[in-house]
């Protein structure tokens, strides 16, 4: 690999913090943290012993003289040596260079070391093999200039991230044409990254009308990305689990189109009709926990029972065949209803899997003023992960259970009083369980940011009161998980308002969480 194709990245590492000191103390987990990076060594000097005359001013002096002479010599030859000879130092704002520091620092190297939670770890290699214009660099710089531009002491460099984006976006879309090039590693990530950036752009701009969408056009958006994503996974086939970093890009892209995908799915949409099941298949997901598969099996059997639901709604049915429907859906909620209620204390099957409620004394920091949003926390962000399936599918699950409620044939306007109390008690239970699961997730927010360690104490970087510090940063990765359950519930017609306000303030606090990012990069 030539220089001219190295990315030469500063990374500033944090010191230890009381959250760093609470996350060490937690739970063993394992850790796949970034390489250690390479400390520059001193040069040896040897110097040869002095001798007593050598003390003497008038020896000093001298010497002092020589070695000004000698400096001056050197200043002549450097100012007439030839440009190639001379060393030139950076420009000191270099913003597509800054742009890619802070893209490694905030998306890579904070999750590695201030959460042990290394899940984009190969991404710095991944821009080291590629060139400074390639799309992956460009997909990377509009990224972080969505949030570097508030910290950067210079002109606003936010003005130029559409151009990034929008270059990006163009070379992703030839990359994708390209048989060769559409199962590179760098094409996936970069089409990961666009998606990335429309998802910080929607949760900087929430509710604030410059250029905020509403609910409806993001998840048109999101609709396009997942079919495209979806196609994508198929033209890489096979060949993205030939090496370890490939097959670990692939769990990645396939967990983030899985939860994007049963978000934006359900019974009453004629999207995703034509949804592949296998996209839902356990096998490929089993891990050494039988706590984690528990989950994954409930996420899994609630996706395949909402698409097989809505195939049979969708398909053609005689009038007269009330009978068949009405049998279908009540054998769709008995199993439906069974999965939930295995689903109980699921998390006590192994030690440190459980929702936590948060300990500390949130006095002086801002959850003080939003308890609703720090309730809970977890022993390690791995066990968060696998909590948010839990609870959205628990979300829609019911969701899905109360539309199936409302088009059974037996439950028409025809049935008597009773009929119709019994329903609507039913559906009021479950717009219940719903409501219970929503709470849940917006609990998890401060969390999410970083501001609850794993032994459940509030970040003291939080608080202010050391101005001499820098804020505790945000967990970048697992703040963009919470968003997505969130803006489901927040478009969901059974949640509370109450709920859809703090759905809000939550979006609203972790779009200020990409803001408190520290001033030196470098």
């Amino acid at each position: 690999m030539t220089a001219r194709h190295q990315i030469e990245l500063d990374l500033r590492i944090p010191t230890a913090s009381a959250a760093d000191v609470a996350v060490q103390h937690g739970p063993p987990v394992q850790q796949q943290g970034l390489p250690p990076l390479p400390t520059p060594t001193s040069s040896t000097i040897s110097a040869s012993p002095v001798s007593a005359g050598h003390i003497k001013d008038n020896t000093a002096r001298v010497e002092l003289k020589e070695i000004k002479a000698e400096d001056d010599h050197n200043k002549v030859v450097l100012l007439h040596s030839t440009p190639r000879q001379q060393v030139e130092s950076p420009p000191r704002y270099d913003i597509q260079h800054q742009s890619l520091c802070f893209f490694v620092n905030l998306f890579c190297l904070q999750g590695s070391k201030l959460y042990s939670f290394p899940i984009l770890d190969f991404v710095p290699s991944l821009l080291q093999e590629s060139s400074p214009g390639s799309p992956l660099s460009l997909a990377a710089t509009a990224v972080s200039r969505m949030t570097l531009a508030d910290q950067y002491s210079g002109k606003d460099i936010r003005l130029e991230t559409g151009r990034d984006y929008g270059d990006a976006l163009a070379y992703a879309a030839r990359s994708i044409r390209d048989p060769t090039k559409a199962v590179e590693d760098e094409t996936i990530m970069t089409v990961w990254l666009l998606g990335t950036y429309e998802a910080i752009h929607a949760i900087l701009a929430h509710r604030r009308g410059d250029g905020a969408r509403s609910l409806e056009a993001e998840w048109k958006s999101h609709v396009s990305h997942i079919r495209g994503a979806m196609n994508l996974l198929k033209i890489r086939g096979t060949s993205q689990l030939k090496t370890a970093r490939g097959e670990k890009i692939y769990s990645i892209f396939k967990a983030a189109i899985q939860m994007r995908l049963f978000v934006l799915n359900s019974v009453t949409s004629s999207d995703f009709a034509d949804m592949e099941l296998e996209l839902y298949q356990d096998v490929d997901e089993f891990v050494p926990s039988k706590t984690a598969n528990t989950a994954t099996s409930f996420f899994h059997n609630v996706a395949r029972l909402i698409g097989q639901i809505k195939m049979f709604l969708l398909s053609e049915k005689p009038p007269e065949r009330k009978e068949l429907v009405s049998n279908y859906i009540r054998r769709a909620i008995r199993y439906a209803e069974q999965l939930d209620e295995d689903m109980k204390d699921w998390s006590k099957q192994e030690d440190y899997w459980d929702m936590m409620p948060a300990q500390g004394a949130a006095k002086g920091t801002v959850w003080a003023q939003y308890p609703l949003l720090a309730q809970s926390f977890f022993f390690s962000p791995w066990v968060y992960l696998y909590w948010l399936r839990f609870l959205i599918a628990r979300v829609k699950l019911y969701e899905t259970l109360i539309e199936v409620v409302k088009y059974d044939p037996s439950n028409s306007t025809g049935a008597g009083k009773a009929e119709w109390l019994a329903t609507e008690y039913q559906i009021a239970s479950y717009r219940t369980r719903i409501q219970v699961s929503t709470s849940e997730l917006i609990g998890l927010t401060a969390y999410a940011i970083g501001d609850v360690s794993s032994r459940g104490t509030f970040s003291a970087t939080a608080t202010g009161k050391y101005p001499g510090r820098a804020f505790q940063e945000i967990n970048v990765v697992a703040a963009l998980q919470l968003v997505i359950p969130l803006k489901a519930c927040l478009r969901s017609e059974h949640t509370t308002d109450d709920q859809k306000e703090a759905i809000d303030l939550a979006i609203s606090q972790i779009s200020e969480g990409f803001k408190r990012q520290p001033l030196n990069l470098s």
